[in-house]
């Protein structure tokens, strides 16, 4: 099958940089405790290489995810950078605030970085400690100050809300600065982690939902009154300074995930979907990048515009339900309009020249709208 785009369709290259120098008790991404390999860089280049059926001439974003990718040196990102990102508008690196000094920043301004997200998660020293972050509310705040000063213009900040103790004045002084982006999530209790062990175990809480729920709207409350606009469940950004990878994960455009435990998807010309993901093996990895090991899905023309449906509405510009059927080459399920039609009765979603999109109490509920998207409009 032939990989397909159009001029509304974005290709993006995510690369998932496993390292860690220790584990977040709410984690449950795919990492090793442990220093970056010195072949790391050159086996991800290994990797792209072989998979050229995967991918178009060159990217729009590329995106360094992990694990802790500022623990990787500059020469590095550098050398990869030039390689996957040499065409990209966007190139982002997730980075802690505890690996970051003036000089680093510097360099990888220099290497070409030209958008970060931050890892700060609160800036509140108990949180942080409850979290087992590494950093500090004054390491954070230091941060924030030292990109800038190194000529970061797009700067995202991740926020964990929903947890005891929280003060959303950092959201203030984030404004102040300027800073365009923010990703809020709220604290969830994902199976396997330290934090669900702990729950079980009764050393901590069960997590209240309805206290969560009310730190979500506060949230959104807040963040609107500042300027914030929310174009997806958990992502706000001061005008133009939305996130184009985001985009391309919720718009279900081809991207190409390189490195344990990375995912990728792409669109063929028939309609379907292969959805991919290597399998989180380092070592194996590692030994032969070219024949990693992975898994791989193919999605009928009917499961990829159910995922489409289900998934695009999380973005906040919504979604064209007929754009998106004949993209996939399939008609929408009969009682699709009916499903629509249940929502918007109950506030959650609204619709215009052909478009639906979600409610800001919609947004609350999103979980809820991408379920039934998937069940009574596939029925």
């Amino acid at each position: 099958m032939n990989l397909i785009y159009n001029k509304n369709d974005y290709f993006g290259i995510y690369i998932h940089i496993p390292f860690c120098r220790r584990r977040c008790i709410y984690c449950d991404f795919y990492f090793t405790i442990q220093r970056p390999n010195p072949e790391f860089a050159q086996a991800i280049l290994q990797e792209y290489e072989s998979r050229q059926n995967e991918r178009s001439e060159s990217a729009q974003t590329l995106y360094f995810g992990g694990g802790t990718p500022s623990l990787l040196p500059v020469p590095e990102l550098r050398t990869m950078i030039a390689a996957l990102g040499k065409d990209a508008s966007e190139i982002t690196l997730e980075a802690n605030p505890e690996d970051l000094n003036e000089a680093y920043l510097n360099e990888l301004r220099a290497a070409g970085c030209n958008r970060l997200s931050l890892g700060i998660q609160s800036f509140e020293d108990p949180i942080l400690k409850f979290l087992g972050r590494k950093h500090r509310s004054k390491q954070a705040y230091e941060t924030v100050l030292l990109a800038k000063k190194a000529g970061f213009e797009q700067i995202s900040v991740d926020l964990i809300v929903g947890i005891e103790g929280e003060n959303l004045e950092s959201a203030r002084w984030l404004r102040d600065q300027e800073i365009g982006h923010l990703s809020v999530y709220l604290l969830t209790v994902e199976p396997f982690t330290p934090l669900a062990r702990f729950i079980d175990q009764g050393r901590l809480k069960k997590i209240d939902e309805d206290v969560q729920a009310d730190a979500y709207i506060r949230m959104q409350e807040s963040l609107s009154m500042l300027g914030y606009q929310q174009y997806e469940i958990s992502n706000y950004a001061l005008p133009g300074q939305e996130s184009l990878h985001n985009r391309i994960y919720w718009s279900q455009g081809t991207y190409l995930g390189l490195g344990p435990g990375a995912h990728s998807m792409r669109l063929h010309a028939d309609g379907s979907v292969t959805r991919r993901r290597n399998l989180p093996l380092l070592n194996q990895w590692l030994q032969n990048p070219s024949s990693a090991p992975h898994e791989a899905e193919l999605l009928t023309p009917v499961e990829a515009l159910q995922e489409a449906l289900a998934f695009g509405i999380r973005d906040l510009r919504g979604i064209v339900p007929e754009a998106l059927a004949r993209r996939h080459k399939t008609p929408l399920a009969a009682n699709f309009k009916t499903c629509v039609q249940e929502l918007m009765d109950r506030h959650w979603l609204a619709q215009e020249h052909g478009r639906i999109y979600l409610t800001q109490t919609g947004a609350r509920f999103a979980d809820a709208v991408s379920r039934a998207f998937l069940t009574q409009a596939s029925e």
